[in-house]
């Protein structure tokens, strides 16, 4: 009872409510784009033998998305697409929180 009006108080905020749902579909959104990405487009992008690329030249988006300093040449996450992931699923959590609010 009393978490529920302390939690009906600090949502009396409009400012905090569209904060609190940006944050909410973006952690959703990053969740789900990572695991798409870890799952479907990996697969597609990265050849299957990691060391594959000891031996080829790396393609641009592998060097860009996957390849970091500390790699070894062994393609992995880099940060470029831990923030790019976040970027885009902080963009659709914005997105998806003016669709909802739509009145």
């Amino acid at each position: 009872m009393i978490l529920r009006i302390v939690w009906s108080s600090y949502l009396k905020n409009t400012m905090r409510k569209q904060i609190l749902l940006v944050v909410i579909f973006s952690v959703f959104y990053f969740i789900m784009i990572t695991y798409l990405e870890s799952k479907v487009i990996s697969p597609m992008i990265l050849n299957k033998d990691y060391c594959y690329y000891h031996t080829h030249e790396t393609p641009f988006l592998v060097e860009l998305f996957y390849m970091s300093p500390a790699s070894n040449g062994h393609p992995d996450g880099s940060f470029f697409q831990l923030f790019f992931i976040l970027f885009i699923s902080v963009t659709f959590g914005y997105f998806t929180k003016k669709i909802v609010l739509i009145k």
